[in-house]
């Protein structure tokens, strides 16, 4: 499989863990306007330490103004290099739950009709109480509200470590 056709299914797929939120099961966009894709997460995807830590950071919006680039960096990467359109931007913030971005972001995170959203839990989903899925889960549901309230034919994905 060539890398734009896997960076392709990647964007056209939800995953199994959250197709129950992803309410569009929508195929990418094929006109020429780039896919807007946010991450929402923590160092799980920044990265803990250079060199993924700023990795292409200049090719991603980093709406916290950290200049990290890890995981988002290195899929804009991906998708320059298949050729895809796509405009990468992340709101990420060291050892933080969902909760938090919830709570303290949503005006960014609903900033923008996003097509993409990819949601990042704390390891532990909720740091009180290790293991504990219901502040995930409510977490996802409001945010996945809130994505949807701007655009309601965003797909959102979840990952969980």
């Amino acid at each position: 499989m060539t890398p734009s056709r896997l960076l392709a299914l990647l964007l056209a797929l939800p995953l199994a863990a959250v197709a129950a939120c992803d309410r569009s099961l929508q195929p990418p966009p094929t006109s020429g306007t780039p896919q807007r894709i946010l991450f929402v997460g923590n160092s799980f995807l920044h990265g803990h330490m250079p060199p993924v830590l700023h990795y292409n950071a200049e090719r991603v919006t980093d709406l916290n103004g950290t200049a990290y680039g890890g995981v988002p960096g290195v899929f804009r990467q991906l998708a320059d290099e298949a050729g895809l359109q796509v405009a990468v931007s992340s709101e990420l913030l060291s050892g933080q739950s969902l909760r938090t971005h919830l709570g303290e972001k949503r005006g960014v995170i609903t900033s923008q009709p996003w097509d993409v959203v990819v949601l990042q839990d704390h390891s532990l989903m909720n740091p009180l109480k290790p293991g504990d899925p219901v502040a995930t889960v409510r977490s996802v549901a409001a945010l996945e509200a809130a994505v949807h309230a701007v655009n309601p034919q965003a797909r959102v994905y979840l990952l969980q470590t």
